[in-house]
């Protein structure tokens, strides 16, 4: 058991040690923001990417948070995000390699007109079981977000056990089914209805453990 234990404070110390001495990250993250991106599952290569971009949006315009003109109560955690106008910038290697890392996806591709990314979407569907589960289908899907006319709703963290972490996004969101061959009719009809082609509204699918704010910031540079 001992032997477990150092093995593993070992195994965090060098991680961190080959983390400190990478130059790219001399100036982006300090060792609790390393800490907790290695807690959270990423890989070593994965926190060198991130922390030698995390201080990207801070170079950029701060997201503007406004008061809704609506009743409706909102959690001090979220931020109403508005568009920046004119100004858009061409798509930087690093703004790539940032959404390909941050982005719940199997890849991403940034360019200075609209950001896309393949991931698998899974929906619910029919009558819960004993347990309370229903069954579900999944597919792999492409999604193409175009700059232009995209609007950012709402950038949230989550609260542990009270709500998920939010990104809604909404503009004129297009969506590709990449296998839906593979399922019968009746499983195509579920991924078509629950998963359309053309949604008003998207929950940009971010890593747990990443701010949804600063996402919204490093995206919130290219809505023209």
């Amino acid at each position: 058991m001992k032997f477990l234990f150092k093995a593993t404070t070992l195994s965090l110390v060098t991680s961190f040690s080959l983390l400190t001495t990478t130059d790219l990250i001399a100036n982006s993250c300090s060792k609790s923001d390393i800490d907790y991106y290695l807690q959270r599952g990423f890989t070593h290569d994965q926190v060198v990417r991130l922390c030698a971009i995390t201080a990207a949006p801070k170079a950029t315009a701060p997201i503007n948070t406004t008061i809704p003109s609506s009743p409706q109560y909102q959690s001090p955690n979220t931020v109403n995000v508005s568009r920046r106008p004119n100004n858009v910038p061409a798509a930087s290697n690093q703004d790539q390699v940032y959404f390909q890392t941050v982005l719940k996806a199997t890849s991403a591709n940034l360019t200075s007109s609209s950001l896309s990314y393949t991931s698998k979407e899974c929906v619910e569907y029919g009558e819960p079981d004993l347990a309370g589960l229903k069954d579900k289908v999944c597919a792999n899907t492409r999604v193409t977000l175009p700059f232009a006319g995209l609007q950012i709703v709402r950038a949230s963290k989550g609260i542990f056990l009270l709500k998920k972490q939010e990104l809604l996004i909404k503009g004129n969101i297009k969506r590709e089914y990449l296998d839906l061959n593979a399922y019968n009719a009746k499983k195509q009809q579920i991924v078509r209805t629950q998963l359309p082609e053309q949604p008003r509204q998207l929950d940009l699918p971010v890593h747990k453990g990443i701010d949804p704010k600063q996402v919204a910031a490093k995206l919130n540079k290219y809505i023209k």
